[in-house]
């Protein structure tokens, strides 16, 4: 899990500085080096050693929050992080949250995880609910995993980190953007899903440069 995680934030890393967008670095890799952190519990761990499903064993919800959290964190604190912490702004750490939910699917925007909150706070009053075991389970390991993945931050209270989410991006709700944003969304999000295919291939194209295929058959007018 180490080795994959550092894998993949430096993949997603790369993937945008050559993209020509060294700025969103810190953030492609703190959702590359988080996007699976929550595979930690033991209840993931379970699914892995039977090969079946098993209660509570989603990881991408609690990664997400843990992302977001990471991407504030570091840009109050860049301590632990290995190059110039995050610097753009709210609506960036919030991207990370939801290009790390949707990491097994399609991207999704922050209307959508917005609601995805909702489900997540009315799972707070509940000590049995998912969220909340798995937060638990994690909670007892976190001194461990920050051994391995020094880029996780200290653990917040578990309602804490959700309302510090929500209300993030509730207020950016309110406010308009343009196709800047969504690039940059989509180019977080992309630069994850190779990194994290690659890895898991275990292919030699992780460390080649991005390069365009040549169009064959093609005639200029």
């Amino acid at each position: 899990m180490k080795e994959h995680l550092e894998e993949v934030g430096n993949g997603a890393k790369r993937n945008v500085e050559e993209a020509g967008r060294a700025d969103l670095s810190p953030y492609a890799f703190l959702a590359g080096g988080l996007h699976d952190v929550a595979k930690y519990t033991s209840f993931f761990q379970a699914h892995l050693r039977s090969g079946k499903r098993v209660d509570c064993s989603d990881h991408a919800k609690l990664s997400s929050l843990l992302g977001f959290h990471a991407s504030e964190h570091f840009r109050k604190d860049p301590s632990n992080l290995p190059f110039s912490p995050p610097a753009k702004g709210d609506l960036y750490s919030a991207l990370v949250a939801p290009v790390i939910y949707s990491h097994h699917g399609r991207l999704r925007g922050l209307r959508w995880y917005h609601d995805v909150l909702d489900k997540i706070k009315e799972e707070l009053d509940n000590p049995s609910s998912c969220i909340n075991r798995q937060y638990n389970d994690l909670q007892g390991k976190w001194n461990t995993i920050k051994s391995e993945v020094p880029w996780a931050p200290d653990l917040p209270p578990l309602g804490e980190m959700v309302s510090n989410v929500e209300r993030v991006v509730r207020g950016l709700m309110l406010r308009d953007f343009g196709w800047v944003e969504y690039l940059d969304g989509l180019l977080l999000f992309s630069s994850l899903i190779d990194a994290d295919k690659h890895s898991a291939a275990q292919a030699d194209v992780m460390n080649s440069p991005l390069r365009p295929i040549p169009c064959r058959g093609i005639t200029s007018p």
